[in-house]
């Protein structure tokens, strides 16, 4: 393992990113340090459902779950979500939670499995990387569909500027839109061996004009990027 002090910058949401850095710190042991610079901003929208109405949601992201601010499901409503983090928040929320320990694309293949004609809304923000309702009705699955939050770019700040400019950093990225404004706002830092860490073989060709070194997760799952990330802290990947 390398000696120096090595920096992970998180770009998720703050709220992801606070909940990622505390699962990291308990799990990575040495010199590292972990900055925040969120490149999305989630903003609920003036939405009104009732999910009393609806026998299952679908949430592609637990960002759906926070958005609803204490929306509560139907007595006994089942939740099809897109990993474990998300169906456990889903289960707090009361549904009956099935993960598809996967992509956007696994959770559809899960629902189009186990659909049995019950009314099912999708919660979900404007901008979404699959129209999973598109695939689901070439299935015979119809479903409605609630955008009930977005979320804004930021830019990336200066405490991650610095390190990247100063040294070698890993950045882990869950999703494409993040990859594209990353793309965005590093373009003028140099090459410190930093490493992206990605969560899908699709947001590695996002971040390939930055020239810089990728990993991705054996699955797009949340386990899978620990997983890189703790790897790379004990081999770094940065060298060589």
């Amino acid at each position: 393992m390398a000696s120096e002090n090595r920096t992970i910058i998180l770009t998720r949401p703050r709220q992801s990113s606070i909940r990622l850095r505390q699962d990291l710190a308990g799990m990575l042991s040495g010199r590292v340090d972990i900055l925040l610079s969120p490149l999305l901003k989630t903003v609920r929208l003036e939405t009104d459902i009732d999910l009393t109405r609806f026998s299952a949601a679908v949430f592609s992201s637990a960002n759906g779950l926070k958005a609803l601010t204490g929306n509560r499901p139907a007595r006994g409503a089942a939740a099809y979500c897109v990993g474990d983090q998300t169906a456990a928040a889903a289960a707090a929320e009361g549904y009956r939670a099935t993960s598809a320990n996967g992509s956007a694309r696994d959770l559809a293949e899960l629902i189009a499995a186990r659909w049995n004609g019950e009314k099912t809304v999708y919660i979900c923000g404007k901008s979404t990387a699959f129209d999973l309702p598109a695939h689901l009705s070439k299935r015979g699955v119809p479903i409605d569909v609630a955008v009930i939050y977005d979320q804004t770019p930021m830019r990336l700040n200066s405490d991650a500027i610095d390190a990247a400019t100063g040294g070698s950093c890993l950045f882990p990225v869950y999703s494409a839109r993040t990859g594209r404004i990353l793309v965005d706002e590093a373009r003028s830092i140099p090459d410190n061996c930093h490493v992206l860490a990605c969560m899908s073989e699709k947001i590695v060709q996002e971040v390939l004009p930055l020239g810089w070194k990728t990993v991705v997760a054996s699955r797009p799952e949340g386990e899978s990027m620990m997983d890189l990330v703790f790897r790379w802290h004990k081999a770094d990947y940065g060298k060589g």
